[in-house]
C-alpha cells in the first residue's frame, strides 16, 4: 500500500471519528514515506483523542484519566508550538 493510500485511508477512518485506527495508518504513511506522509493528520488525531478526553471528564468528573494532564501539557506544547492545528488532507 503506498503513503498516499494510507493516508487516504486514515482519512476515512478520522472522519468516521475511528481516530485510533486512522493514527496508525497516518504512521504508516509516514514511516513508508516521510516525503508524502502527512504529519498534520498525526497531530489532528492526537489532539481530537484529547479533546474528547477532556469532554468525558467534564460530563462525569468521576472518571480519572491519569494521563489526562500529561496530555494537555502535550496539546499546549502543539499550540505553543504553531503545529495544532486541525487539517486533514487527502
Amino acid at each position: 500500500m503506498s503513503s498516499s493510500t494510507l493516508n487516504k485511508e486514515g482519512n476515512r477512518l478520522f472522519q468516521q471519528g475511528r481516530y485510533g485506527e486512522a493514527l496508525s495508518y497516518y504512521q504508516r504513511a509516514l514511516d513508508l514515506d516521510r516525503r508524502t506522509g502527512n504529519p498534520w493528520n498525526l497531530a489532528a488525531t492526537y489532539l481530537e483523542a484529547i479533546n474528547l478526553l477532556e469532554r468525558v471528564v467534564e460530563i462525569d468528573e468521576k472518571y480519572h484519566l491519569p494521563k489526562l494532564s500529561e496530555n494537555r501539557m502535550r496539546l499546549e506544547r502543539l499550540r505553543q508550538s504553531g503545529k495544532g492545528g486541525t487539517r486533514v488532507q487527502s
